[in-house]
């Protein structure tokens, strides 16, 4: 698989696989486990809350903008490191992959209402894109946006506690 001219990622690879000849043959393994190289370990006390939010009756629907390469790692019983892949914390999945489109183009949103049923006016989406909640918050969809790596998990019981508009 050919890979991009990212300097970062060519120098990360070069280390990873101890090479410094031409890259543009890495495997989809190997580039599997260079991506994952950029993944750091999991925080669980948020997966914990994702799956206190589903035991309280809240849907939980993950809407990502990953590639298949990350998505075979996460969909794996590696992702947890208890032996769960990343399906058993979500209600239901959409991947822009999959989806042909990618946040925050306003149709990825628009055909996960439609497929989930569910009105803007009753969902809360939460992500770290202040371009992908801007997007949704204009289809009327009540956002929060943590900063990258931030404990939303308190955060998140204050929107859901009040009531969305």
């Amino acid at each position: 698989t050919e890979i991009g001219q990212s300097n970062t990622y060519i120098r990360r690879a070069r280390t990873v696989f101890h090479r410094e000849e031409d890259l543009s043959y890495i495997t989809r393994k190997e580039n599997q486990r260079m991506l994952r190289g950029y993944m750091k370990e999991l925080p669980f006390y948020k997966l914990d809350a994702l799956k206190e939010l589903r035991r309280k009756g809240f849907r939980v629907v993950m809407l990502s903008n990953t590639n298949p390469y990350v998505m075979d790692w996460a969909e794996s019983p590696e992702f947890s490191g208890d032996g769960h892949s990343v399906d058993y914390y979500f209600d239901s999945m959409y991947r822009s992959y999959e989806m042909g489109c990618m946040k925050p183009d306003e149709m990825f949103f628009r055909r996960v209402l439609a497929q989930e049923h569910i009105l803007p006016e009753e969902t809360l989406f939460v992500d770290d894109g202040p371009r992908n909640c801007a997007a949704a918050s204009e289809l009327g969809i009540n956002t929060y946006c943590p900063a990258n790596g931030a404990d939303w998990t308190d955060e998140i019981y204050k929107f859901l506690t009040a009531g969305l508009r």
